[in-house]
């Protein structure tokens, strides 16, 4: 019983430590020197310019509240920004994103999850959980290449105050499927059923898809980036997320092999 209320503390405790780690540096990471050697993460982008671009939306951008102005921030595309002393708001860029990806959340969720690294180490959620940060170190390295290499691909910068370019649509979507994967990780390890392997296998391609989808964006001509397509795609990515957790219960309830190794 001792035992169990140790683990309760370590595993509470840590989550009260990152919450108030996040709370006082994670937006101050990004303005590091060691992140914008030569050019900056992020770009500033002044109220009055975002109140000017608002007003000039089409009527139909209008309707879709493209750029919603509130008393406290900045809301463009479903992301929130606050509004600094100066009335400014700080967006991450492509490389200020793929820092993000690679760097920031790694290392949360490496410092999330630590307390079930050591207290499962035997245990199928130890499999699961560094599975997972692998496949997303994977994905960023990928990302990261075509971010360095292709010339192809525009860049955001302070003329473009929106959430996506291609390369940062890369990283949201396949931001959901590593979520995803981590779901269908579990019944993987734990049972013997072949079907949660070819569900793996088909999020892991949409996957690698998602990485060279201006490719496919450009070559077909289907606009993407364009907010209604958007927000349906999201729409539709956020529902294949429940599916997949509601295909996790299904396969562990049909049979778990072990939980241990």
């Amino acid at each position: 019983m001792g035992l169990k209320l140790n683990y309760g503390f370590i595993i509470f405790g840590n989550l009260i430590i990152i919450f108030i780690l996040s709370v006082l540096i994670y937006d101050k990471i990004y303005k590091l020197s060691i992140f914008n050697r030569n050019n900056k993460c992020y770009f500033i982008v002044s109220l009055d310019y975002l109140k000017e671009c608002a007003n000039n939306l089409s009527e139909n951008d209008k309707k879709n509240k493209l750029i919603i102005i509130k008393n406290n921030g900045v809301k463009m595309l479903n992301r929130f920004y606050h509004v600094d002393k100066m009335g400014n708001i700080t967006i991450l860029n492509e490389k200020g994103r793929l820092i993000e990806q690679g760097i920031v959340i790694p290392l949360y969720l490496l410092l999330l999850t630590w307390p079930v690294l050591v207290i499962f180490h035997n245990n199928v959620m130890f499999l699961v959980v560094v599975t997972t940060l692998l496949l997303w170190i994977y994905n960023s390295i990928m990302i990261y290449l075509r971010y360095k290499f292709d010339k192809t691909i525009d860049l955001m910068n302070s003329k473009y105050p929106y959430k996506h370019s291609y390369i940062t649509y890369m990283i949201f979507f396949n931001r959901l499927f590593l979520i995803e994967s981590s779901f269908i990780l579990l019944p993987v390890f734990a049972t013997d059923n072949i079907y949660a392997v070819i569900l793996l296998i088909y999020i892991l391609f949409r996957l690698n898809y998602h990485i060279f989808i201006d490719k496919i964006d450009k070559y077909f001509n289907l606009n993407l980036l364009d907010k209604r397509k958007m927000d349906l795609k999201i729409y539709i990515q956020y529902i294949l997320v429940m599916f997949t957790l509601s295909a996790m219960a299904f396969l562990m309830a049909s049979g778990i092999r072990h939980l241990t190794f």
